[in-house]
């Protein structure tokens, strides 16, 4: 009984071991180490770790395995922190960083509306180029991932994308995303679901990885005494 519950934990634990193996966390703590093994030279940690008994080095694997798994779901829970962040949804004093930036994506909007207005009038009069309409269509996508009105605008360009996604509906339809969304979400056909469920996987993915690359920076300037 005993070695067959040691084998199916030994099978479970290797699953795991695979998946943090390519994990950020992994890349972080292996980075720090391989720093600090080369500070004290790589044979003579090699050397200490083989000198070990069974004992010291199982507890060394164990000690790594939690360090990562705890790790990693920290920084998991920390993503809807940091994504806000990302947005720019600042508390003071960093809300005053931040007015001039939003003036700045307001100045640029306001330079490409008024570009796609110049076009849009060449257009009705018949004498829009064909450079001027893949311009035309390129300035389309890139007001796509602004917000509709000028003070839902905010200090990042993915703050403004999510925002732009988030008030769409309302514009459009009068419909507060942010209310109907949990009732339209059960409606939508498992296709959708699954490919709107991937995007957010991999902005979620994308947000931790920053947290990782944020982490490195610091311990890397607080170890070294610059960035």
């Amino acid at each position: 009984m005993l070695t067959s519950f040691w084998e199916s934990a030994g099978e479970g634990l290797s699953g795991k071991w695979l998946e943090l193996l390519i994990s950020p966390a992994f890349i972080f703590w292996g980075g720090g180490i391989v720093i600090i093994a080369e500070q004290y030279g790589f044979d003579k940690a090699w050397l200490w770790i083989t000198n070990l008994d069974v004992k010291n080095q199982t507890a060394i694997i164990i000690i790594g395995f939690l360090v990562l798994s705890l790790s990693a779901v920290l920084m998991n829970q920390l993503r809807y922190i940091a994504l806000r962040l990302l947005e720019g949804y600042w508390s003071w004093p960093f809300n005053f960083i931040g007015k001039p930036m939003v003036a700045f994506h307001q100045w640029n909007f306001q330079r490409l509306q008024n570009r796609w207005n110049l076009l849009k009038s060449q257009e009705d009069k018949g004498i829009l180029t064909a450079d001027g309409r893949r311009e035309m269509s390129e300035l389309e996508k890139r007001l796509h991932y602004y917000p509709t009105e000028m003070p839902d605008f905010l200090p990042t360009s993915l703050g403004n994308a999510l925002r732009s996604g988030e008030d769409a509906p309302y514009y459009k339809y009068g419909l507060d995303a942010l209310t109907c969304w949990p009732r339209v979400w059960p409606l939508l056909p498992a296709e959708i679901q699954e490919d709107l469920s991937t995007s957010r996987q991999r902005l979620d993915s994308l947000v931790v990885l920053f947290i990782w690359v944020f982490s490195s920076l610091l311990g890397h300037g607080g170890g070294t005494g610059q960035f």
